[in-house]
């Protein structure tokens, strides 16, 4: 929705779009160019829990339904049809993984920064309780591991060292707070 409408106007595009998902059952309609964009407008006003309801159903349009046909790759069509004609290793829908690492992981490059050299630890949880994943930078990999705990999301946040000038790091928990991170191993807590 950036620069596509004024900022004042995105909680009521928000809300629109997750009333659709919820009258269509949490059904994703906007084919395979407009997928990305949900995902971000979803996952930038921090709704990844609306993205869980709609990538953990079982039918067809939902990567539950791609797995329940027993496929480990992304189909070229969310029917996941085998008629021996299209793709069953095609990655027309797999923009899932910005989501899965830019905010259920929560490793991306802050805003404006070039070249990996400013990142944003924020991780989303959504309904999940815990996640961990490596992202490869062009400076070295950056490795997050999260689990929540009470109220509380624990993380283990292992940025590139030996880097001049260093990787600038923050971390952002999803109740906002805010922690700066040093190069090497990380352990933080922040509140949901």
């Amino acid at each position: 929705m950036s620069g596509v409408a004024p900022p004042e106007d995105h909680p009521l595009l928000v809300e629109g779009i997750i009333n659709d998902l919820h009258a269509r059952d949490w059904q994703q309609t906007p084919g395979d160019i407009g997928h990305v964009y949900l995902i971000r407008a979803l996952a930038q006003a921090g709704r990844s829990d609306v993205l869980h309801r709609v990538y953990s159903r079982t039918g067809v349009g939902s990567y539950g339904g791609v797995l329940a046909k027993g496929l480990t790759a992304m189909p070229e069509t969310w029917d996941a049809t085998r008629d021996g004609y299209q793709s069953l290793n095609h990655f027309m829908l797999g923009h899932v993984v910005e989501w899965l690492y830019e905010y259920v992981l929560g490793v991306r490059q802050a805003p404006g920064a070039i070249g990996w050299r400013r990142v944003l630890i924020a991780p989303c949880p959504g309904r999940l309780t815990e996640a961990r994943g490596r992202v490869l930078t062009p400076h070295g990999p950056i490795h997050c591991r999260w689990h929540v705990k009470g109220e509380k999301l624990h993380a283990t946040v292992v940025l590139p060292t030996g880097l001049e000038p260093p990787m600038e790091a923050e971390f952002v928990s999803p109740d906002n707070t805010r922690q700066r991170l040093s190069p090497g191993t990380n352990e933080v807590v922040g509140g949901l």
